[in-house]
């Protein structure tokens, strides 16, 4: 599931995280889409207030990510859901911390994505945030 994480700006853009603690396996589609969208919703809101800039950044520590919670058929679902509805409001997707365990499973999931979307990702092998 996302966060909104309000302590933290980049650039004045606000910052959407991955919450590591919960196991996306168990949680069904539909409650995972509603997470996102009301956490999407409380990045506005902040926009609408003035505090921040409307696009917002998402920050993914693969350090963080345990190996026998991924999903690679659920992180598909999730990632085509968020493009579709979301991909204009993306600023940058920022991952970081990864090996060669992640590497392959950030490659399967560059395959599926388009351009446009490629270009809003960067990557950090090593990144202390």
């Amino acid at each position: 599931m996302i966060i909104f994480d309000n302590k933290i700006y980049i650039n004045q853009h606000p910052v959407l995280r991955i919450n590591y603690d919960i196991d996306i396996r168990l949680i069904n589609n539909e409650l995972l889409f509603n997470n996102i969208d009301k956490t999407v919703e409380l990045a506005r809101i902040e926009y609408e207030k003035g505090l921040c800039k409307k696009s917002f950044i998402i920050l993914v520590d693969f350090n963080k990510l345990k190996r026998d919670t991924v999903d690679i058929s659920k992180i598909k679902i999730i990632l085509k859901y968020v493009l579709n509805k979301y991909i204009s409001d993306i600023e940058k997707c920022v991952i970081y911390n990864y090996n060669i365990f992640w590497k392959f499973l950030i490659s399967m999931i560059m395959s599926i994505i388009d351009t446009d979307a490629k270009k809003k990702i960067c990557f950090r092998k090593n990144l202390d945030i």
